[in-house]
Formats: structure tokens, C-alpha cells, sequence
């Protein structure tokens, strides 16, 4: 597959430049072999005729952007969000892997093995996308305490009620959860799902399930330890987004709802 249009700066056209004209030469190379000789002929340009191949590139970035606002993939989704994505993933890794450094680089051997880590999964039923962000509806909730002494220790595993689904939406939550997860909006007769509708009770139970293992923030405030999820997938029902949405949901029920709630 070709390198996109986003990763091509000046040096790249005029590579292709130098390529057209060894093989009007006879001399068919590769990119690789034509690198070699293009790079000290680059470096003896002048700024005003490499602006001219740096021109060219941002050209060809503009037109891809345009094109990959046009242009969808096999599940409907645009090229441009689909860089977006990989984008936002990067973003994600790059934290992920600080975090993880900054976990083992402050334990010892004997504290890493026993020390719990949680890992957190969302099924959904359907999403709604905002101008500023995407809200993914759970329709399920599964958490695991994991160490790599014990391996999986605890779990916790929650099933919710869709409540009010938007007007037009419901034929392809159906079809959505039929692809997926298999829960399904309305039990078939004869089955029975038990789908939790205290959203702030869930919260409570998240929180009591994370707390053992919380810190002490500024203030003394409790500060709950890292969760960790799959990445993002347009291909399937991994979302770390619909994490995301979900605990920032229950989260504000909890905050809208003032009833109070053990949390021990």
C-alpha cells in the first residue's frame, strides 16, 4: 500500500523527480536506491527550490483531505475520521505506555506481582454522535481485577436497561446487538435478562469494586486507580470510547441524583 499523502513532505516529490529522470536514463531504482542520490542533491537546493517541492506536498495533503472527507470505507465511516481515530489512538498509546513506565518503574519485582490491575470492557447499544463527541448507550458493563501473581481475581458484570431509545434508532440497536453482543433491547419469550435501570447504584458498585486499591489526592480525596480497555475498533464491538462514555455517564447520573450511596 502506498505511504498516505500526510506522511509525504518536499523531499519525497523531489525524489520522484530524480527517480523520473534515471529512468529516462535506463536506470530503473528503487526508492530506497534513489534516496541515496537524492539526498546530498536536496541539500545543495537553495530554501526558494525546495519551497517548490514543499509547495507541492502541502497541495497533495490539502487534495487527500478533501478526498478523505468524500470518501467512506466498507462500514460507512470517512477516511478523515478513520485518521482521526488513529490519531486519538496514538494519543491513547502514548499515555497508556507512560503510565505503565511510571507503575513499574516505582515498584519493586515482589510489589508489581501482586499488585491489582483493572481492566474494563462496554458493550453498547447504540451511539449518537455529537458535534464535539460520540455517546455510546451501555448496554453492558464487565470490570476484572487482575495480578500477574493470582491472575483473574475478581469480576464484577452488569447488564443495563437501553431506557428510552431515540425515535428511528431502534431497528439498528436490534441489529447492532444481533452482530455483537446478544443482548437484545426486548427478551425473546421464554427468555429472561435481569437489565440493572439504577444507574447510580451501578456507579456505586464501580466505585466500591476500584476502592481497595484507590489513592489519596489532593485534599484527601480518593482517587480511583487506572482502568484499562481494549482500543478503539471500527470493525467491531472493542471500544475503549464506549468505556469512556459509559463511566463518564454513570458518573453523572451519580452527580445528578444526589441520593446518597454507601460506598462501603
Amino acid at each position: 500500500m502506498a505511504p498516505k499523502n500526510k506522511g509525504r513532505n518536499g523531499f519525497y516529490y523531489f525524489m520522484q523527480e530524480v527517480r523520473q529522470d534515471e529512468a529516462a536514463r535506463g536506470h530503473n531504482m528503487r526508492m530506497d536506491e534513489v534516496q541515496v542520490i537524492a539526498g546530498p542533491l536536496w541539500e545543495k537546493l537553495s530554501v526558494d527550490e525546495k519551497e517548490e517541492y514543499n509547495r507541492m506536498a502541502k497541495e497533495a495533503k490539502l487534495r487527500g483531505a478533501a478526498d478523505d472527507e468524500r470518501k467512506f470505507n466498507s462500514l460507512g465511516v470517512s477516511f478523515a475520521a478513520v485518521d482521526g481515530l488513529e490519531r486519538e489512538q496514538e494519543e491513547q498509546e502514548k499515555i497508556m505506555k507512560a503510565t505503565i513506565k511510571t507503575i513499574v518503574m516505582s515498584s519493586s519485582p515482589e510489589a508489581l506481582t501482586r499488585k491489582p490491575f483493572y481492566l474494563c470492557h462496554v458493550n453498547y447499544y447504540y451511539l449518537v454522535k455529537g458535534a464535539d463527541c460520540t455517546t455510546y448507550q451501555p448496554a453492558e458493563i464487565a470490570l476484572a481485577e487482575f495480578t500477574l501473581e493470582d491472575g483473574l481475581r475478581e469480576t464484577r458484570n452488569f447488564v443495563l436497561s437501553p431506557g428510552q431509545i431515540p425515535l428511528g434508532m431502534k431497528a439498528d440497536a436490534q441489529s447492532w446487538a444481533d452482530k455483537t453482543h446478544g443482548i437484545r433491547l426486548v427478551d425473546k419469550p421464554g427468555e429472561e435478562t435481569q437489565r440493572e435501570g439504577d444507574f447510580v447504584k451501578i456507579y456505586s458498585e464501580i466505585v466500591n469494586f476500584l476502592k481497595k486499591d484507590a489513592g489519596v489526592g489532593q485534599g484527601s480525596s480518593m482517587v480511583l486507580p487506572v482502568i484499562y480497555s481494549m482500543p478503539d475498533s471500527l470493525n467491531n464491538n472493542t471500544s475503549l470510547s464506549a468505556v469512556k462514555s459509559a463511566l463518564s455517564f454513570l458518573s453523572g447520573c451519580a452527580r445528578t441524583y444526589a441520593k446518597p450511596y454507601s460506598q462501603g
